[in-house]
């Protein structure tokens, strides 16, 4: 009965989770599991049980070392691979939880379920709510590594008056003693800086001046080719 269930209904949230969780190698198969699972147990499983189950294995003393990071590439694998409606009402449900819960709720959701690329998904005025959270939380002594990932996708999203505080903040952090920390900071600044708007780039170029020589140089060479390439673009269009 359960084997003819599935096959006429596909897999549940349950059982999808459990053969995620099942073997490092699970994320390789996401793309068929995710096929064979209809869109309200894929919804199921993104918005309540893998966070339950990537928290309650990070508070168990005895889980296998690894195992609650396993559990959140599952999460970015299968978010990736949901439509654009699970999306929506994925993100959807992370704004309420914003809006709802305690900050230390918020902020482990924050650091670990979500990507700043992901508020394409949502409202401008739900955009701007998390947003803010987000910028109100760049500063040198809360950037870990897991809001670093979290930012990721955050550029074309910043204002003027927000990318000051993003870009000192990374470059703060570049500058310091931290060579892992100062690495993924570098990397994220050079990678945002492309889908800032032409006055954002302007600003933090200014910030890397006054910052960072090396930063800036990288910057500039930047622009060199962003230029390089709109000339060529032009050209071919005539």
């Amino acid at each position: 009965m359960a084997k003819r269930k599935q096959e006429t209904y596909g897999y549940t949230a349950e059982q999808l989770l459990d053969r995620l969780k099942g073997a490092p190698s699970a994320p390789s198969l996401v793309a068929h599991l995710v096929k064979d699972t209809p869109s309200p147990e894929i919804e199921r499983l993104l918005i309540d049980l893998l966070p339950v189950a990537y928290f309650t294995a990070s508070e168990d003393p005895n889980a296998e070392p690894g195992y609650h990071g396993h559990l959140l590439v599952c999460y970015r694998s299968v978010f990736d691979l949901a439509s654009d409606d699970i999306k929506t009402k994925v993100c959807k449900r992370l704004y309420e939880l914003y809006r709802m819960e305690p900050e230390t709720t918020v902020v482990l959701y924050e650091d670990n379920f979500f990507k700043t690329s992901d508020l394409r998904y949502l409202a401008p005025n739900e955009q701007d709510f998390i947003k803010t959270h987000l910028v109100g939380r760049i500063n040198v002594g809360l950037l870990t590594e897991e809001m670093i990932s979290s930012l990721e996708g955050i550029g074309s999203f910043l204002s003027t008056d927000e990318v000051d505080t993003f870009a000192f903040a990374l470059l703060a952090v570049i500058n310091r003693d931290n060579v892992k920390l100062a690495s993924k900071a570098q990397t994220l600044l050079l990678s945002e800086y492309s889908s800032m708007s032409d006055a954002c780039r302007s600003e933090v170029r200014a910030d890397a001046d006054f910052f960072d020589s090396e930063t800036l140089r990288k910057l500039e060479q930047h622009e060199t080719l962003r230029s390089s390439q709109a000339k060529s673009s032009a050209s071919g269009a005539n």
